[in-house]
């Protein structure tokens, strides 16, 4: 009878409270390595898409002059554009325009801060070719 107790004891299974708690561990260094990758996921993807919406504002620019607009020299804003352009989240102008698209050298350049969150990209004259080398704006 003491032998079978014995052995009863030998096979109990489970994790002992050092295994429990490196695995714990473990856990805590994988998310403090993954949290801050996920957080600059989520930025570099609220950046691609201040840009996308830039380069959908010089598309509509373009639409604009083919219905026989003359955009030239001058800007236009939201205002001129707004028919062509749908879904733009990321220009969005408080009290002010957010956006010109104006013609320099015979190319449409787009200037004006899109932002998406706590992200905000400015463009300078920015043509088509450049928007993906605008840089965020730091700060606030």
């Amino acid at each position: 009878m003491l032998q079978k107790l014995k052995q009863r004891l030998k096979n109990q299974k489970g994790f002992t409270l050092i295994e429990l708690l490196a695995v714990i561990v473990i856990l805590g260094i994988i998310a403090a390595i993954a949290i801050p990758a996920i957080g600059s996921i989520i930025d570099n993807t609220r950046e691609n898409a201040i840009k996308a919406d830039a380069k959908l504002i010089l598309n509509a620019a373009k639409l604009y002059e083919a219905e026989g607009h003359n955009i030239g020299a001058t800007a236009v804003d939201e205002d001129e554009l707004g028919p062509y352009i749908d879904d733009v989240t990321t220009f969005t102008g408080t009290g002010s325009v957010a956006y010109t698209v104006k013609e320099v050298g015979g190319n449409l350049t787009i200037s004006g801060t899109g932002v998406k969150g706590d992200v905000k990209v400015k463009f300078e004259d920015d043509t088509m070719q450049t928007i993906d080398t605008a840089e965020r704006v730091t700060g606030s």
